[in-house]
């Protein structure tokens, strides 16, 4: 693996022309396949306050239904440009994630926490999956409880001596979960863990959210609960001299993500 690099602010022009360019062949995919999807996080806070990527990011951020998620990953490689690769558990088996990365073959940039990892370091798209949840109900409330429980256990693995920033109940049960689910096969845990993300995908979307990417703390993870209307409505923002969907209440959903979001 290569040394680390610091990214002045040529590279990073040079790395947003790689991923502007990235970002508009999967839109071109979406469109293709009539797949919806929206700029999120980074992405969507890029396009309202500085109309395209922040100075400073080093990525883009995507996201979609669950239902559309699953469509993207077993339709798209078919129809993008042999240039991308489409990076998730099933095609590339060193990857770790739960959600989606479209990566720039012939490229490499590699995250600081993935350093280790033997797989596709190319320059990257994140693709997130929103699930849908149900906080008003008790079958609800106990599946997001067992989602938190489920990324803290990965939170200890990953980070095993972050101890001191942790929440009390984080210290007791993330070791419990974690040694819990140590005690699961692999294979297992590759089945069940897809299997409790979506155990409310036939039910209505009143609410949904990035069950992947849930924060541990209940009031952070409360927070970034959408009603589905805030998901599924749509508009359109210019980013980099294109336009790009965005979700109609994207005030709504960047002061639950960062508050006073217009602040530098």
């Amino acid at each position: 693996m290569s040394a680390q690099v610091v990214l002045n602010s040529k590279k990073l022009e040079q790395l947003h022309a790689v991923q502007l360019q990235m970002l508009l062949e999967f839109d071109r995919v979406c469109s293709k396949l009539q797949i919806r999807y929206q700029l999120a996080a980074g992405s969507l806070l890029g396009a309202v306050r500085h109309q395209g990527f922040i100075p400073w990011d080093d990525d883009v951020d995507v996201a979609m239904s669950r239902r559309d998620y699953t469509r993207f990953l077993a339709e798209a490689p078919g129809v993008m440009s042999r240039q991308l690769f489409l990076q998730s558990r099933a095609t590339d088996p060193a990857f770790t994630g739960w959600f989606a990365k479209l990566r720039c073959n012939d490229s490499e940039f590699c995250e600081a926490s993935a350093v280790s990892a033997c797989c596709h370091h190319g320059i990257y798209l994140d693709i997130f999956p929103f699930d849908t949840v149900a906080p008003e109900t008790p079958l609800g409330k106990l599946h997001i409880a067992l989602v938190r429980l489920a990324r803290a256990a990965q939170a200890m693995r990953l980070h095993p001596h972050q101890g001191k920033l942790s929440p009390s109940w984080q210290k007791v049960m993330g070791p419990l979960a974690y040694w819990t689910l140590q005690s699961v096969p692999r294979s297992v845990g590759q089945i069940l863990y897809p299997m409790l993300l979506t155990l409310l995908a036939n039910s209505p979307p009143v609410h949904v959210t990035c069950l992947v990417m849930m924060p541990i703390d209940i009031q952070q993870a409360k927070r970034l609960i959408r009603p589905a209307g805030a998901f599924f409505h749509l508009t359109s923002l210019p980013f980099e001299g294109k336009h790009f969907p965005v979700p109609v209440l994207y005030d709504q959903v960047l002061r639950g993500l960062y508050g006073d979001y217009m602040t530098l």
